[in-house]
């Protein structure tokens, strides 16, 4: 069983704004970047392993919403060996997202975007 979450939501910022602001935040949480294409808006981050979880794949994907909004979806997928999922792994995903979404906020505010 693969443990996955995902979500999406629309904020009021340009697209290319919060493309740029995604490695920082990735690199705050020190997850490794494997694949960052600004014209195709698409983040692809890994979560290392901890005690508890074989580590996470995190995709963020960014298009434009309308006029000055933008859309993030973001999906984080639990890696592990086949038999060993546990439930702190859906839990890691849970956190992944709401961390992303909330470190955004955060850095777009304190940027005056």
């Amino acid at each position: 069983m693969q443990f996955k979450k995902e979500e999406e939501s629309v904020l009021p910022y340009k697209r290319s704004v919060i493309i740029e602001a995604l490695p920082a935040i990735c690199e705050k949480f020190n997850w490794k970047i494997e694949t960052f294409d600004k014209r195709l808006g698409i983040i692809i981050s890994r979560a290392g392993t901890s005690a508890l979880s074989w580590g996470e794949r995190i995709t963020i994907k960014v298009k434009t919403e309308g006029r000055g909004k933008t859309k993030i979806h973001i999906l984080s997928e639990s890696l592990q060996v086949p038999g060993m999922a546990t439930f702190f792994s859906l839990l890691k995903d849970r956190m992944n997202i709401k961390n992303v979404f909330k470190e955004l906020q955060k850095t777009l505010e304190k940027n005056n975007v």
